[in-house]
C-alpha cells in the first residue's frame, strides 16, 4: 500500500513538468552563491558577494526543477548556451520576515545569504526572483557564473568533527540533514552528539518521517565555541559563539535565529546539507525554521521534541503556522483575498489547490470550531496568526500547538510529498 501511495504521489508532483538530465549540465561539486540583501519594507535588493566550488552537491541528481514554488524567493539557473532553465528551488529568508515589522518602514537593513546548487559544466545565468504583491515570481536580480573563472573560491574545506547519526545511502538519493553546535565549548563535545542523537530519534518516532527513516542521512558535526548558550538580549545575556545566535529576534523573546548564513555553510563545506538543523546548547525555550534556509532549535528545553518538529516542518515542507493566539512583531499577514503558498493554509480563494480532495462530503466549509468536528479534517478558520481570513486543516496540528505529538492528515500528506520529490530516483 505504501508503495502504491509512494507513485500516486510522485506522479502527481511531477505531472506536466519536464526535468534535466543531471549529467549534461552538472559535476558532481557544489557552488555556494553569497550575496547581499538589503532594503526597506517596500525595497530589495541583492548585491554579489563571492561564489565558492565545494567537495560535493549531494542534492537530488533527477528532480531539478522545482515544481512545488513554495517560499517568496525562487532561484532560477539558465543554461547560457541554450537559455534552458536546468535548475530551480523556492525558499524564504528572515529578510523578508523583517520587512513585514514596523523598523522596516524608516530603516535599510542588510541580510548576508547564500544559496546553494550543483556545480555547472558551462556558464550558466543565475536568477533570484521574488513574490511580488501579487504573490507572482519576479526577477530581481541576475549574474553570469562562468566555471572557469578564476574568482570562484575553492578552498580546502574545514576540518570538523562529525559522527553519522543515520546512513540511508547515497546522499543524492537521499535527504541529507546536518546538525550543527552552536555555543557549546570543548568539553561538551559529547553532550552536543547526545542532543544530536536524541534529536534524531524524536524525528523518526513521528510520522510520516518514521516510514522513511530509509530517506534520510543525518550527520552531527561539531565545531566548539569559546562560550556555552546563546545570546539573550531581553536579560542582557552576551555570549561569544560560532554562530552568534541570539534570542529577542524582531523582539520576540522565544525567536532564535542567527546572523549570518554563510558563517554557517562556511564549517559546513565538506558536508552535503539539503537541510542544515543548527543545535543551540540553552534550556531556554525557542527556536526558528525558514523554508530550505535553516532551522534552529534550543537543545536543551522540555518542549524540545516539539520545536524540533514544528520548526522542521517550516524549513523542510514548507508547512506554515496554524495558531492565531500568540504574540509576533509582524505587522503584515498577507492578502486574505489571495491563496498563500503554504500547502496547510487556505483563503479559500483556491481551496481546490490545497486539500480540498482530502474534504468528506458532510463537512461544511468553512468548518465549525466544535466538538463535532473535533477529530475531522476540514477548513478551521483561525491561522497565520491571525483569527479571521484563514483558515487551517484541523482544530489541533503540531503545527498550531504541543498538545498532540502528531501532524494532522494534510500536512502528512505534504511532508510525504515532499521527501518523495526530493529522494526520487
Amino acid at each position: 500500500m505504501r508503495k502504491i501511495l509512494f507513485l500516486l504521489i510522485s506522479a502527481i508532483s511531477c505531472a506536466g513538468f519536464s526535468q534535466v538530465n543531471y549529467n549534461e549540465y552538472f559535476t558532481s561539486k557544489r557552488y555556494r552563491f553569497d550575496y547581499f540583501i538589503s532594503g526597506t519594507q517596500k525595497t530589495a535588493v541583492i548585491v554579489t558577494d563571492k561564489i565558492h566550488e565545494e567537495p560535493i552537491w549531494g542534492g537530488q541528481q533527477k528532480n531539478l526543477i522545482d515544481t512545488f514554488e513554495y517560499g517568496d524567493f525562487l532561484l532560477k539557473i539558465y543554461d547560457i548556451a541554450t537559455e534552458k532553465l536546468i535548475f530551480s528551488y523556492g525558499y524564504s529568508d528572515l529578510f523578508i520576515e523583517w520587512q513585514t515589522i514596523a523598523e522596516a518602514k524608516s530603516i535599510t537593513k542588510t541580510y548576508h545569504e547564500c544559496v546553494t546548487f550543483p556545480a555547472p559544466i558551462a556558464p550558466v545565468r543565475l536568477e533570484i526572483n521574488k513574490r511580488n504583491d501579487s504573490l507572482v515570481f519576479k526577477k530581481i536580480f541576475e549574474t553570469i557564473i562562468d566555471p572557469k573563472s578564476i574568482y570562484i573560491q575553492r578552498e580546502e574545506p574545514p576540518v570538523t568533527e562529525n559522527k553519522k547519526l543515520n546512513d540511508a545511502g547515497i546522499p543524492s538519493n537521499c535527504i541529507d540533514i546536518v546538525f550543527i553546535s552552536e555555543g557549546y565549548t570543548q568539553l561538551q563535545k559529547e553532550k552536543f552528539f547526545e542532543a544530536a542523537d536524541k534529536f534524531r530519534n524524536y524525528l523518526f518516532s513521528w510520522e510520516p518521517y518514521h516510514s522513511f527513516i530509509n530517506k534520510f542521512n543525518i550527520t552531527a558535526v561539531f565545531v566548539p565555541s569559546p562560550d556555552e548558550g546563546t545570546d539573550i538580549p531581553g536579560d542582557n545575556i552576551w555570549k561569544t559563539t560560532l554562530l552568534n545566535t541570539h534570542f529577542y529576534t524582531f523582539g520576540i523573546d522565544r525567536y532564535l535565529t542567527l546572523p549570518d548564513l554563510c558563517e554557517v555553510y562556511d564549517w559546513l563545506a565538506a558536508y552535503p546539507a539539503d537541510q542544515v538543523c543548527v543545535l543551540v546548547n540553552t534550556e531556554k525555550y525557542g527556536g526558528g525554521g525558514v523554508y530550505n534556509f535553516y532551522n534552529i532549535f534550543a537543545a536543551g528545553n522540555p518542549k524540545d521534541e516539539f520545536l524540533l518538529l514544528h520548526e522542521f516542518g517550516h524549513g523542510f515542507a514548507c508547512l506554515g503556522d496554524e495558531y492565531n493566539d500568540s504574540k509576533v512583531a509582524y505587522e503584515y499577514f498577507g492578502n486574505k483575498n489571495m491563496e498563500p503558498f503554504w500547502p496547510n493554509i487556505t483563503t479559500l480563494v483556491d481551496f481546490k489547490s490545497k486539500w480540498a480532495d482530502m474534504l468528506n462530503d458532510t463537512v461544511p466549509v468553512p468548518t465549525p470550531n466544535s466538538t463535532a468536528y473535533g477529530d475531522v479534517v476540514g477548513v478551521f478558520e483561525g491561522a497565520n496568526y491571525v483569527s479571521k481570513g484563514f483558515y487551517r486543516p484541523m482544530q489541533d496540528c503540531a503545527m498550531r500547538s504541543f498538545k498532540n505529538k502528531r501532524f494532522c492528515p494534510v500536512c502528512v500528506r505534504s511532508i510525504q510529498r515532499m521527501i518523495q520529490f526530493r529522494t526520487d530516483k
